[in-house]
């Protein structure tokens, strides 16, 4: 888990990915978030 958490700075999490968390995901690019630091998280 330590070696994760390292890897794991300045990240956003979005949990879930049905429509609220995709056009979340999708505001969060056009803002100008790299999509490498988006991380996503469903079943």
């Amino acid at each position: 888990m330590n070696v994760i958490q390292r890897h794991f700075e300045n990240h956003v999490i979005v949990a879930g990915y049905g429509t609220s968390g995709s056009e979340a995901m999708s505001e969060l690019v056009r803002r100008g978030a790299d999509p490498n630091m988006i991380v996503e998280v469903d079943e």
